[in-house]
């Protein structure tokens, strides 16, 4: 009797180990649609079936909170990140797109994100350079007491990573924010992650060799990014993806740049992003595009090419000089030409 009572305390014990979530609500996607939870290195955590209300039901155990992201299967659809923690956790719409309600982390998200947009409400653009540096000042102080406030949790983490993800954010008093959590939390993945694509930024600026690429194209043939420069050419490194309503937007305009300057010496090598390789092999299909596109994403959704260049939007871009050399970076169509016409001699139109 003593044996039987030790073994089923020590069951309780490791029942208690994991604890119940539920996740709730609507994200935008259809009636039918797959929707899934991941994990930072984007492992499926949890997965199901939109109902034909358009909501969704996720249940499951955990044994620790996690940061997460609620989107379809691949990932074609703007995630909702938020704190995967006991309880009943509800997706819905609010101000900017969707987020996560119900347990204590992710109450104090959204609290801090309505502050965030009532500031943005008093302060519609268009504003002067003084007034944009008081907005942003006052930005930064909202989400920097709620980060010190969460410093010994996984929000704290959250927002950090966000702040160094902005291209506007101060990254070194961002980066210092992070010394300042403890052991467990400063080595998270998602921070790791960061760190690393901020060292590769370093690398990526003009003047530095531009890092080799070699991807297979829409036949599985690989083409190798430096055959384009020693053949004497410009190149336009192009990262796009075909579910991105910006990039191809801009694909008209490319195609004429290229159309007038590609008997000068300039070429183009389009990495494209897609989860799903027939996304981006249609869209090279229908749209005509005959320059190199390659395939930049691996089964397991991610993309060495993307880490490599730092690339953490879309579309990103860097041009290439025939030596190799990185000569500039993000250039929309207009400063293309500019430096296209400077450097291979032929004039915009």
């Amino acid at each position: 009797m003593k044996i039987r009572s030790v073994l089923l305390l020590a069951l309780a014990l490791c029942g208690c180990r994991e604890a119940r979530y539920t996740v709730v609500g609507t994200n935008g996607l259809l009636p039918g649609d797959s929707v899934c939870l991941f994990a930072c290195d984007r492992t499926i955590l949890n997965a199901g079936t939109v109902g034909p209300d358009s909501t969704f039901t996720l249940r499951g155990r955990l044994s620790a909170p996690a940061i997460v992201e609620l989107g379809d299967r691949d990932r074609l659809c703007r995630p909702v990140r938020f704190l995967l923690e006991p309880g009943t956790i509800r997706i819905e719409a609010d101000a900017a797109g969707f987020a996560a309600s119900g347990t204590p982390l992710n109450d104090s998200l959204r609290s801090m994100t309505q502050r965030l947009h009532a500031l943005a409400g008093r302060c519609a653009p268009p504003l002067s350079a003084e007034a944009s540096v008081r907005h942003r000042t006052a930005r930064d102080s909202i989400v920097r007491l709620t980060v010190r406030t969460h410093r010994d949790d996984l929000l704290g983490v959250l927002l950090l990573a966000d702040r160094l993800s902005d291209d506007e954010a101060d990254a070194a008093a961002w980066q210092a924010e992070t010394e300042l959590l403890p052991d467990g939390l400063r080595c998270h993945p998602l921070l790791a992650a960061l760190r690393g694509r901020a060292a590769s930024a370093e690398e990526i600026r003009p003047g530095k060799p531009a890092p080799p690429l070699t991807l297979p194209d829409s036949s599985g043939d690989l083409r190798p990014l430096s055959a384009l420069t020693e053949a004497g050419h410009w190149v336009l490194l192009d990262f796009r993806a075909s579910w991105c309503r910006t990039c191809m937007r801009g694909l008209p305009a490319l195609q004429q740049t290229y159309a007038h300057y590609r008997d000068s010496g300039f070429d183009i090598y389009t990495v494209w992003l897609d989860n799903d390789p027939a996304g981006w092999k249609s869209a090279v299909r229908h749209r005509g595009l005959h320059w190199t596109n390659v395939g930049g994403t691996a089964p397991d959704k991610r993309s060495e090419a993307a880490e490599r260049y730092g690339i953490v939007a879309l579309p990103a871009n860097l041009l290439i000089s025939p030596e190799g050399l990185i000569e500039a970076q993000n250039l929309d169509d207009k400063m293309l030409r500019r430096v296209l016409s400077a450097r291979i001699g032929k004039k915009t139109e």
